[in-house]
């Protein structure tokens, strides 16, 4: 016969210094299911020793770069801008599309992380080799803006 979930977790906490997930509070020897500290119930899981994320977060990293670049840019023009040209305002706009982009598609990867690691390893590489050439298109098209 199979033991509930309390009792399990309980006796997995007997004699081992787990920290609360949420607080880090140590769990030795803890009677309920709420962690003392926090209050947040706990359970017992099995979890993975290397969850699916390189692919994912290579992808995440892409994408933050591309913004962040923008974004570091724009706060250059900003700061150095004496004039307004036809050439500034083309950077300008080219910068504020690619940090748009590259914004929402950071947005969206942080947004379904879960449901895209726990895709194929296609669907993960598609997405990573994406993240990666709109960041190289940023910088190219930017290149070709500024001269």
């Amino acid at each position: 016969m199979i033991e509930p979930a309390p009792i399990l977790l309980n006796s997995f906490l007997t004699d081992r210094a787990i920290p609360c997930p949420s607080c880090t509070y140590n769990l030795r020897g803890l009677s309920t299911t709420n962690c003392p500290e926090c209050h947040q119930e706990l359970q017992l899981t099995v979890g993975l020793v290397e969850p699916r994320m390189r692919l994912w977060l290579s992808a995440v990293v892409a994408m933050a770069f591309g913004a962040g670049f923008n974004v570091l840019l724009l706060v250059y023009i900003v700061l150095t801008a004496n004039k307004a040209s036809r050439l500034l305002d083309l950077f300008l706009i080219h910068n504020a599309v690619g940090l748009l982009v590259q914004g929402i598609g950071l947005m969206v990867l942080l947004h379904w992380g879960p449901r895209i690691r726990r895709s194929s390893v296609g669907v993960r590489f598609a997405l990573c080799l994406l993240s990666a050439l709109l960041t190289i298109a940023n910088v190219i098209i930017l290149s070709n803006t500024t001269g």
